[in-house]
């Protein structure tokens, strides 16, 4: 499977739940800035995962979660500090983000796999990498999301 073809398959996880793309998101009137997590777990015992964190005109940042196939894909929502939105958002900065291609060497069979995106106005990008396997600026994204966004790594069974 391409790495391109991969992507497909994350953003249908948050299509099948009815969620707004993040580009969607971002081009809502007063939203600052959009990120999302989604995880894919191969082991069909767990529930994938879809986060979305976004910041609106004000300060407020919402976190948005939700388990496909759980809680009625209801999400589970918690406000976050800003400070925390911005630390997230430097981590990314840090690791050159907006720039990054997706993890090289992605086997094409089952496998945990987890995408980063990021939109802000008309600008979206999107990594893909493997949890499993990271290394280098990709477990510096995957440490980002760990210490974070905790809930986008938690593991819910099916």
């Amino acid at each position: 499977m391409s790495m391109r073809a991969y992507v497909y398959v994350l953003h249908d996880i948050a299509d099948r739940c009815g969620l707004k793309s993040v580009r969607a998101i971002a081009r809502q009137p007063g939203v600052k800035g959009v990120y999302r997590v989604t995880v894919n777990h191969s082991d069909r015992q767990t529930a994938d995962v879809v986060a979305t964190l976004y910041q609106e005109a004000t300060p407020d940042v919402r976190l948005e979660v939700v388990y496909p196939g759980r809680f009625s894909n209801r999400p589970l929502v918690r406000q976050l500090d800003e400070r925390m939105f911005d630390a997230f958002a430097q981590s990314l900065r840090r690791a050159r983000f907006d720039r990054l291609a997706d993890q090289a060497g992605i086997p094409p069979h089952d496998l945990p796999l987890l995408m980063l995106e990021r939109a802000a106005g008309s600008f979206s990008k999107d990594v893909v990498l493997m949890p499993t396997h990271a290394d280098g600026v990709y477990a510096d994204l995957l440490s980002a999301v760990e210490r974070y966004l905790p809930e986008a790594l938690r593991k819910i069974p099916k």
